[in-house]
């Protein structure tokens, strides 16, 4: 067997210092637990009352996006 004499060289790569980069995205859409803890507070505020399970939810809903979408 022969040994290869060629080594093996180094470069260091610069990025440029402009490089753009991305700014962190901002929670759009509400998770089922946000939503969830939204909707139980409205149903205690309400006085507990029985059969409110999907206006609260909806209610609950609909505020978050709200909160949560972007402003332009």
């Amino acid at each position: 067997m022969k040994a290869s004499g060629s080594g093996s060289v180094l470069t260091t790569v610069r990025r440029p210092s402009a490089v753009p980069v991305p700014a962190p995205t901002a929670c759009t859409a509400p998770t089922q637990g946000m939503i969830a803890q939204r909707a139980y507070q409205k149903w205690l505020a309400r006085g507990r009352l029985h059969n409110t399970e999907v206006q609260n939810w909806l209610e609950a809903e609909a505020e978050l996006k709200a909160e949560l979408s972007p402003r332009r």
